[in-house]
């Protein structure tokens, strides 16, 4: 069975581009002022993961390479300070512009 992949979580990049993509954890974070403490990303072989920056509600991951054509998952675990471990995952859509 395919994942499901929520709209907003799909985004394009060009195979020569190198850019960043976010993950916002906010609201799964709560009110109850829980905060990221680690977190990690990997992806599917064939896109590069060039860095990764972490706040105390999202994380950011800088992406290069790809082939025209070809979807990558991309995801990412967290841990909280809470004790909570969460993943989520976005799709990129590589596409010659």
């Amino acid at each position: 069975m395919a994942r499901k992949i929520p709209k907003e979580a799909i985004f394009t990049k060009d195979p020569d581009e190198v850019a960043d993509y976010r993950v916002d954890w906010g609201t799964f974070l709560g009110t109850d002022s829980d905060t990221i403490v680690t977190g990690t990303f990997s992806a599917d072989a064939g896109i590069t993961i060039d860095s990764e920056e972490m706040t105390s509600t999202s994380m950011d991951v800088w992406l290069s390479g790809g082939t025209d054509k070809e979807d990558y998952e991309i995801a990412n675990r967290i841990t909280t300070l809470g004790s909570r471990t969460w993943e989520r995952t976005i799709l990129i859509q590589v596409i010659e512009k």
